[in-house]
């Protein structure tokens, strides 16, 4: 990580250790497998429900300008939640108890879901790769107001913070986990940002 990066990300982890001062129990226990599903829990249903939000704002908008390139990126949005789902369960298995089978535990379940999520965000990166190609080989029609590109724009922000939330409580409990599911959001972040290149050229393009 470079020196600006993590200067950026500073604010941020200060305002995640403070949230999760008040959200975790025992929150600087981070050895704990308990705490650390709590930490994992936190990350996927913050996810889960802006994604969620994310994806109603983009669907709308996209069926209501008819771009296909927003509505690709809706899709993508909501895909997002399969991520933290993997997430939220690795995390609560990780923490059982041994048994018969797993005499050592499970705690390897957290080191499974970070590699899950990893496929996943391959995945993700190989369809904005063909979605990319595919824009610039059939532009889309669709044309946004500028009150549009601003909403598009609010959401990459957020996106973005939300990206950045994974991050700071993946190196607070240095869980590679939660640092995939983060960079499962930045590329949400390049999605949309895509989009809204694709929909300013669009616009571009029927002004010409």
């Amino acid at each position: 990580m470079s020196p600006s990066d993590d200067k950026q990300r500073k604010p941020m982890t200060a305002f995640t250790r403070w949230a999760a001062a008040r959200l975790i129990k025992d929150h600087d226990q981070v050895d704990s497998l308990g705490v650390r599903s709590r930490y994992g829990a936190l990350e996927g249903w913050t996810s889960i429900v802006v994604n969620t939000l994310l994806f109603g704002v983009k669907i709308s908008v996209g069926l209501l300008i008819n771009s296909i390139a927003l509505i690709a990126d809706a899709v993508h949005t909501i895909a997002d939640t399969a991520t933290s789902i993997v997430v939220i369960v690795g995390f609560r298995v990780a923490r059982k108890p041994s048994d018969r089978e797993h005499p050592f535990g499970h705690g390897r379940m957290e080191s499974i879901a970070a590699l899950v999520v990893a496929l996943l965000l391959f995945e993700a990166s190989f369809e904005l790769l063909r979605s990319s190609v595919r824009s610039t080989l059939e532009p889309s029609s669709a044309t946004a107001s500028i009150g549009v590109i601003v909403l598009i724009i609010g959401t990459i922000a957020i996106k973005e913070l939300l990206a950045r939330f994974a991050y700071a409580l993946g190196d607070i409990i240095d869980s590679q986990a939660l640092r995939a599911d983060a960079l499962h959001h930045r590329s949400d972040v390049v999605a949309t940002a895509l989009a809204v290149v694709a929909l300013k050229v669009a616009g571009s393009a029927s002004i010409g």
